[in-house]
């Protein structure tokens, strides 16, 4: 979540919601679908990040070899 998710969210392809239950290969991204619930559990995340200091990342990891 680069972009902090939060300006163009329904065009944000790095959020991604599953339903484990139904769907545990993750083959459906409901993101999308069910922008309550990603708003919810964003907002909920955004807070724990805010409670804990933790940062959100701005740029890809470097060492990362894909």
């Amino acid at each position: 979540m680069l972009d902090g998710g939060r300006d163009k969210l329904t065009q944000n392809n790095s959020i991604e919601l599953y339903n484990l239950k139904d769907d545990l290969s993750e083959t459906k991204n409901l993101a999308n679908f069910n922008p309550a619930k990603r708003d919810e559990l964003l907002k909920e995340l955004f807070k724990i990040m805010e409670g804990t200091g933790a940062k959100m990342p701005d740029q890809k990891n470097p060492l990362y070899k894909k």
